[in-house]
């Protein structure tokens, strides 16, 4: 390469010196000389010093698998790794979404890998995300879709068990993913309350109402009053609910036929 160059200096300098006749001999020269120049380098290849891509560095991998309530993979199922803010004071029973940090869809084994995290904690969610302010995505700290995710490390089994149906028998303690409109009734009427309209795989539909054992309140959402429920009922919004099932009673302590009941600890807002 150096020669070429050398060249090209000489042939610059005959141009000064030489009679005006001799130009366009020079002037072919001076490209016959570019287009060995160019020659060089294609068959040089990239410069050993241009900067080679990095791999990300200090990532974490969250994975699992979705299930439906009656056992069989949920394939499609659209899972969610959402940023956790650092709640205020520390010693708060729940956390708020910040943000998606990314997505996946589960395969044809209702399987799901969520790689590329950063350092930190996040809320592992099922179902369509919509976070338009703040607490539009809550969960209890104590909660296996909570998780911490470290550098070069994978946390395994954060695993989802969704309806879809309502024919599946109720199971004491077991952790249910819930996904439907939200609605509400007028409390102290029949069937009043706060409850997801869950369409259910075979055509048929399923109220689901959110109840706490707990605390004797009308609906669980940390960071949401009354009326922000109100606003997302009459916007018709999607929410996904997180919990166990337990009975749901109506008035005079009869249980509403054709209903469920879910006690949450994981709520996201859908969008519409």
């Amino acid at each position: 390469m150096r020669r070429v160059l050398r060249i090209l200096r000489r042939v610059e300098r005959m141009t000064w010196t030489y009679p005006p006749q001799l130009l366009p001999v020079l002037a072919v020269l001076v490209q016959c000389v570019a287009a060995v120049q160019f020659a060089t380098l294609l068959l040089a290849g990239p410069s050993s010093t241009a900067a080679a891509a990095e791999p990300v560095q200090g990532a974490g991998t969250v994975s699992g698998q979705a299930l439906w309530a009656e056992g069989i993979p949920s394939a499609g199922t659209h899972i969610s790794a959402i940023v956790v803010t650092p709640p205020n004071p520390v010693n708060r029973a729940w956390l708020g979404g910040e943000k998606v940090a990314a997505s996946t869809v589960t395969d044809g084994d209702g399987r799901y890998r969520i790689e590329a995290l950063a350092p930190g904690r996040y809320h592992i969610v099922s179902g369509p995300v919509n976070l338009p302010r703040f607490f539009s995505d809550v969960a209890m700290a104590a909660n296996p879709h909570v998780v911490t995710v470290a550098a070069g490390t994978v946390v395994n089994n954060v695993d989802f068990t969704i309806v879809q149906t309502n024919g599946f028998p109720h199971v004491p303690g077991k952790l249910l993913t819930v996904t439907g409109k939200l609605n509400m009734k007028a409390f102290g009427s029949a069937g009043g309350g706060i409850f997801l309209l869950v369409q259910n795989s075979d055509g048929s539909t399923t109220r689901w109402y959110v109840r706490r054992v707990q605390m004797p309140v009308k609906f669980w959402w940390p960071g949401y009053a009354m009326k922000d429920i109100q606003d997302m009922v009459n916007a018709g919004e999607t929410v996904t609910y997180t919990g166990t099932e337990i009975p749901n009673w109506g008035t005079n302590n009869a249980a509403l036929a054709g209903t469920r009941a879910i006690d949450p600890v994981e709520a996201t807002r859908g969008g519409k």
